[in-house]
């Protein structure tokens, strides 16, 4: 389907004579692939994304309510 997707949308391009159209669609284009950079992390920040999936899998995190009442305590203090 994307192969089909995007030959028609090629199609479209190479007829189109609107320079304003051509220009916003390539700013489009260029716009989303900037949003979806690849990441790579390192061994540590894989290694504290493991440590915190086993802390969530073993119920070891705070509920919102939780997280809001240490804030206003140490706000209070």
């Amino acid at each position: 389907m994307i192969i089909s997707t995007r030959k028609k949308l090629i199609d479209a391009i190479r007829k189109s004579d609107n320079e304003e159209l051509l220009e916003e669609l390539f700013q489009y284009v260029s716009h989303e692939n900037d949003l979806h950079p690849s990441y790579r992390l390192s061994q540590d920040q894989k290694t504290a994304i493991d440590m915190a999936r086993e802390q969530y899998e073993k119920g070891d995190f705070l509920s919102d309510e939780d997280a809001d009442k240490d804030i206003e305590s140490w706000i209070g203090e």
